[in-house]
């Protein structure tokens, strides 16, 4: 009660579910139907001038006045304020190295993550940020719109492994409109990624925090992964950050499958991800293979039992990515998935 931090079983780093987030997949139950459920909490203690900073430890720790607000101080001068790393357990009155210190290996660094603390990043604990970006409705009134409760299908599979998916769909720069062109070529694609993304190059520190996504109304192929840095088809590489997916498929496949519309806008966002971790086309040999969908190629049956989102006989009807439990041409995709694989051609 006098530092608003608690110990235990749970205390900080050593928690998998992350500071102060409960998860109850944390038993290995991932699959087993037990209505787990997620919880978040913060602990509050006196704090009178609301910086986020306990009265005690003002007082006897820091010796700062706890009648004034200190958020914002940065008294080591390590570009991140006293509040934040009052919260994750550092010491505000000694200097760290925040632009290298990423402990949760999630790619994204103590500023980067305190960058994005609106979002309740966590440093001690994976986090992936998505800015989804839309088109404007189609004639025929096709919304591009991502549906929320897609959002929250497609973090599931995720939070169930305590890698916490963030949507950034207007909360801060995304949720953008793009005005309406009925087929978005190639030679656009990179244009789009410049220009609502990256802000041509006002907002370039979100290229190493966020993937982009755009929902656009019609596009060829009808949605791929890519990477911003050039041709779209080499999106399959490290480096692949980005994906278009087209709002008219969406609308066609949930009539096809007799899906709703959000879980066919969940199920594209999670299978293209998946190459933004490294799954990539024929690799393994079941994943984006266009002969695994009908039961008269040899395909379908030989990788029957890759049950992932990342095989397209299964895209729209599992969502997610397979553990390599189910035999023979199965592909642990989870034991694959690189988070930082849309960093990684910058770091080279």
């Amino acid at each position: 009660m006098k530092t608003g931090r608690w110990h235990g079983d749970d205390y900080t780093i050593e928690d998998p579910s992350g500071y102060g987030r409960l998860n109850g997949c944390d038993d290995g139950s991932i699959y087993t139907n037990e209505k787990d459920c997620e919880l978040s909490f913060n602990i509050f203690t006196n704090d009178f001038d609301n910086d986020y900073l306990p009265y005690y430890t003002e007082q006897f720790v820091y010796y700062t006045d706890p009648r004034i607000s200190n958020i914002g101080n940065d008294f080591d001068n390590d570009q991140i304020p006293i509040e934040w790393e009052h919260r994750w357990g550092y010491n505000p009155l000694i200097w760290d190295n925040h632009l290298n210190l990423d402990y949760d290996k999630d790619s994204i660094n103590n500023f980067e993550e305190y960058l994005t603390s609106n979002f309740l990043s966590d440093p001690f604990r994976s986090d992936i940020f998505v800015e989804i970006d839309w088109m404007e409705d189609s004639p025929e009134g096709i919304s591009s719109v991502v549906p929320e409760d897609a959002k929250e299908l497609m973090k599931i599979p995720f939070h169930r492994r305590n890698i916490v998916v963030h949507f950034d769909t207007g909360e801060q720069e995304g949720g953008e409109i793009i005005p309406f062109d009925d087929d978005v070529t190639i030679d656009e694609v990179l244009e789009i990624y410049d220009k609502y993304f990256l802000h041509n190059g006002h907002l370039e520190w979100r290229r190493g925090v966020f993937h982009y996504g755009f929902f656009v109304y019609l596009c060829k192929p009808n949605g791929y992964a890519f990477n911003g840095d050039g041709n779209p088809f080499w999106g399959y590489g490290p480096g692949t950050n980005a994906f278009i997916i087209s709002s008219r498929l969406m609308v066609r496949m949930a009539d096809n499958v007799r899906k709703p519309v959000s879980y066919i806008f969940a199920a594209s966002i999670m299978h293209e991800m998946g190459h933004n971790f490294g799954i990539r086309f024929s690799n393994p040999f079941g994943c984006d293979n266009s002969r695994t969908v009908k039961p008269w190629y040899l395909s379908f049956w030989l990788f029957k039992n890759y049950k992932s989102i990342m095989n397209y006989r299964y895209t729209y009807y599992i969502m997610d990515y397979s553990d390599g439990s189910h035999g023979q041409r199965d592909f642990n995709d989870w034991a694959e998935i690189k988070i930082d694989y849309f960093e990684q051609k910058l770091k080279t």
